[in-house]
């Protein structure tokens, strides 16, 4: 796990799963998820989306037990929902023996690595007002010149250029951003605007209703974008389910 270390940053925690390791959850799949997370998996049919999704439960229940290590937590005891329906998704929602927690999660997959992200917001999880964080991970690759102009303005390739980060770090800074801030729309690269550059990451305005900071990391073959944001218009998914 990985704790940010400044005041801003301090309530974000990180867990990393190494993707070509050998699976280290327990194959009984009942064992750890629930019957709702088990539902979830099933409406998966590719192998492929279906791995996916059990590494991605896996890291973000292993990071859950981590923040909260005082407890003598199973995993089962956490559950994860991120569908509102077959057809479509949602942000993460946790709940803890069936009580929904004011914890914010977000994941993301690249090629290497799976990685979540996780913040105590010590708030109602009522509050529309309370910080949002989102994460992205990207190949470490360099992007074709047709991408960077269609996707980020002369500006934006100014800065990145000027601060040495490649387009792929805009791309996954673009992409938290989103995940922390959007209310359910389809993701616009056009509505993320990078406007100001530190030495670790960078500001990103979306839609001039949410100003999100952004810490950009570089891990072997991936880079990693985390976003906190405080947003104060976005609407809140209601996600209910049955305890299990």
């Amino acid at each position: 796990m990985i704790s940010r270390c400044n005041a801003f940053w301090k309530p974000v925690s990180m867990r990393l799963y190494q993707r070509d390791s050998a699976p280290a959850w327990p194959s009984a799949l009942p064992s750890w998820l629930s019957p709702p997370e088990l539902e979830e998996l099933n409406g998966f049919r590719a192998t492929n989306r279906r791995l996916d999704w059990i590494r991605g439960r896996w890291c973000m229940k292993q990071l859950l037990c981590l923040m909260f290590s005082e407890t003598t937590d199973s995993l089962l005891q956490w559950q994860i929902y991120s569908r509102m329906s077959k057809r479509r998704g949602c942000r993460p929602t946790v709940f803890r023996n069936g009580v929904q927690q004011p914890i914010d999660l977000s994941l993301a997959h690249c090629a290497s690595i799976t990685v979540a992200v996780a913040g105590q917001r010590r708030l109602s999880v009522d509050r529309r007002d309370a910080p949002r964080i989102g994460v992205d991970a990207v190949d470490r690759t360099e992007l074709p010149g047709s991408f960077a102009s269609t996707w980020f303005s002369s500006a934006e390739r100014r800065l990145l250029q000027d601060h040495r980060w490649p387009i792929a770090a805009g791309w996954a800074a673009k992409e938290a951003v989103f995940k922390a801030c959007n209310e359910g729309e389809s993701f616009r690269p056009g509505r993320l605007r990078m406007i100001e550059f530190t030495a670790d990451g960078c500001t990103v305005d979306y839609k001039s209703r949410c100003l999100a900071d952004v810490r950009i990391d570089v891990l072997d073959d991936a880079i990693i974008a985390v976003a906190r944001a405080s947003v104060s218009l976005i609407s809140k998914f209601q996600v209910s389910h049955p305890a299990s």
